[in-house]
């Protein structure tokens, strides 16, 4: 048997900034990028092709054409490649850009907190564009960075959109215990929250003896590594991989036993169907 068991697709952030690069190939112009548009290196070659478009060197400024910055979020310097920034295509997420409305005026006596993974693309531009911003890296010890900050009346707690719940779900039990005012809890991505509790749940009413899971999306994706994790965590005993295709897994191991595919936010419905129908002759 071979199952989805959860929503498949794009987020809606990821088909914003997909759409904005093509409509930008059709106007005439060069089109550039400065690092991939989503965490889905198969998928950003496709589009580059499909669109004409080259990322742009760190020793070009350009001249004529659009620079279309990813749905993730950008450092402010990336915006320097453009001469003329009525070229500049922002493809941010929505979800994203809606956090930086809230941090636009710094409030004082306020502690904020902006818990993500180091060098993460997300992270760099809120760090970037809100340098009063204290990190917290996700993926080392949180009570021991967090012990070391001075936390004022106030604290605003912002997380990376697709780090994992259990690490919301710590500091927000941290800060509870201490004697502040908390003005925001913001949550991680809806869609990917969703996906990620789909998934897990279903996962635990299975033989894990006879059941494979398949996270589809690339193994360098954030939210595919978190989706991953966590229906591992709810099932230690079940074997389960990240992979766009079966081509780039091992067959011997989901021969003769049931398999279950959930999506990344950064993986086509179209892509996640292709490992569908793959599986399903792999059965046959």
């Amino acid at each position: 048997m071979v199952k989805i068991i959860s929503d498949i697709g794009y987020c809606q952030g990821v088909q914003k900034a997909i759409d904005k690069l093509l409509n930008c190939s059709k106007m005439g112009k060069k089109v550039y990028l400065t690092h991939p548009l989503l965490h889905n290196l198969k998928e950003n070659e496709k589009l580059m092709e499909k669109s004409h478009a080259t990322f742009v060197d760190k020793e070009l400024t350009i001249q004529d054409g659009y620079l279309v910055l990813s749905a993730h979020g950008h450092p402010l310097e990336e915006e320097d490649f453009i001469q003329d920034k009525s070229y500049i295509v922002d493809a941010t997420c929505p979800l994203i850009l809606n956090r930086y409305q809230l941090l636009k005026e710094e409030k004082e006596d306020t502690t904020y907190l902006f818990v993500g993974k180091e060098n993460h693309q997300e992270t760099l531009g809120f760090l970037s564009h809100f340098p009063f911003l204290t990190f917290i890296d996700s993926q080392k010890d949180l009570k021991t960075q967090l012990d070391a900050i001075p936390l004022k009346k106030n604290v605003f707690f912002l997380p990376q959109t697709t780090i994992s719940q259990k690490c919301v779900n710590f500091v927000r039990d941290y800060l509870n215990q201490k004697e502040v005012n908390i003005l925001s809890f913001l949550g991680i991505c809806p869609l990917y929250e969703k996906r990620m509790k789909d998934a897990s749940s279903y996962c635990e009413h299975l033989d894990q003896s006879n059941s494979f899971f398949i996270v589809c999306g690339d193994t360098l994706s954030s939210n595919a590594q978190e989706l991953y994790h966590a229906i591992k965590e709810k099932n230690p005993s079940l074997q389960g991989a990240i992979s766009l295709s079966i081509a780039n897994m091992d067959i011997s191991l989901l021969k003769g036993k049931d398999i279950y595919i959930t999506s990344a936010t950064s993986a086509s419905k179209e892509t996640v169907e292709k490992l569908f129908e793959d599986c399903l002759h792999l059965q046959a």
